[in-house]
């Protein structure tokens, strides 16, 4: 059984041996992620064995056009969301539901930041490939192309339905 422990990315964290199997999560870990973190541009979890990474999820905020979001009495105006940026899971780490974590923890996110300064949900642009893998959290295709730019289209989970997730069935 591993012992995983989850913290913010520190410069104690060995990045150079992270392989996740796609050459760009990985070199997006080892030489931006620190950087982009300290500047506050986004912020990085890594799921942590000692000091090797086994996985990490960045996150940033973002804005969302407000009426092409299937939420209700939204304004039509630009809207705060959390944008899972980037997430790799070590190939030697795979199925141990150390991914699960990592998505579970941008939800818990979006909701304290909905709390504290607003926000409607978290979008994503899944690598491709990886849509099947976000649809089985419940998120959805969303139709806005134009701002996001990878091959698949960008998907999104509104707060409520991440509330409904996080929310353990009462007994």
């Amino acid at each position: 059984m591993r012992s995983v422990e989850y913290a913010p990315l520190a410069a104690a964290h060995d990045r150079s041996e992270f392989d996740c199997g796609s050459a760009e999560i990985n070199l997006f870990l080892r030489h931006y992620a620190r950087q982009q973190q300290e500047q506050g541009v986004s912020a990085t979890t890594v799921a942590v064995e000692g000091k090797r990474i086994l996985g990490y999820v960045t996150v940033c905020p973002c804005m969302l056009q407000g009426d092409t979001l299937s939420i209700k009495r939204l304004p039509r105006r630009e809207v705060p969301a959390l944008l899972l940026a980037r997430m790799g899971v070590h190939a030697d780490a795979g199925g141990t539901g150390i991914g699960r974590a990592l998505v579970t923890r941008a939800l818990s996110l979006a909701v304290t930041m909905r709390e504290s300064v607003g926000c409607v949900g978290v979008v994503l642009d899944p690598k491709e490939g990886r849509t099947s893998y976000y649809q089985r959290f419940g998120f959805l295709p969303l139709g806005i192309g134009a701002r996001f730019t990878a091959c698949e289209p960008p998907m999104f989970m509104s707060i409520e339905r991440i509330r409904q997730l996080l929310t353990p069935p009462s007994s």
